[in-house]
């Protein structure tokens, strides 16, 4: 779970100086990570995180990836377009 964590967080950061509207106070943000061995999915409103989980890989998984992208939104309360969805990508670490 760790090494999944710092993948994911790597991911943000690198985002976070591409996208200057990320701290926007409107719409909720949906990340959405997918790697070789995981998908990992956060959700954030405004400076608050509302859920972070991770999943198995999408080959191994019989669903799409917008479905998981649905289903975390339920379980944070939120409707999928009801948020704005950035998926993040994926360097390996060296």
């Amino acid at each position: 779970m760790r090494s999944i964590q710092t993948r994911f967080v790597r991911a943000i950061n690198k985002a976070q100086s591409s996208w200057a509207d990320i701290l926007n106070l409107g719409k909720p943000r949906l990340y959405g990570l997918e790697t070789p061995d995981s998908v990992t999915i956060g959700i954030r409103q405004g400076a608050h995180w509302k859920g972070l989980r991770s999943h198995p890989p999408l080959a191994c998984l019989s669903v799409p990836l917008a479905t998981l992208f649905e289903r975390e939104c339920l379980a944070a309360g939120l409707a999928l377009d009801a948020c704005s969805v950035r998926l993040l990508e994926w360097t390996e670490l060296t």
